[in-house]
């Protein structure tokens, strides 16, 4: 998955924390078979096109919940908020 970020350029950044006034999920995906690749491969260029591409950024953001959620994230700051928009793989 984190190979789909890199390969288009974008630096991958494993954070401790991210502070942001807004949090947004914009899309949850799963990926619990080998059959659930074409939609997260789709999830993940949506998402790139969408905010990575939309916004002009170069890092993005991911993180693990405890629960095994893979966490993909951008943060923007608008009019002094700043936003965190993110996608979420739930994994085996």
């Amino acid at each position: 998955m984190k190979s789909l970020f890199t390969t288009n350029g974008y630096s991958l950044v494993s954070p401790t924390a991210i502070n942001a006034n807004v949090e947004i999920q914009v899309t949850k995906t799963t990926y619990v078979e080998e059959g659930d690749w074409a939609n997260v491969e789709n999830a993940i260029s949506s998402f790139i096109r969408d905010y990575c591409q939309k916004y002009g950024v170069t890092e993005v953001y991911y993180w693990s919940s405890p629960t095994g959620q893979l966490n993909f994230g951008i943060l923007v700051a608008t009019g002094g908020v700043v936003n965190l928009y993110y996608m979420t793989v739930q994994a085996r």
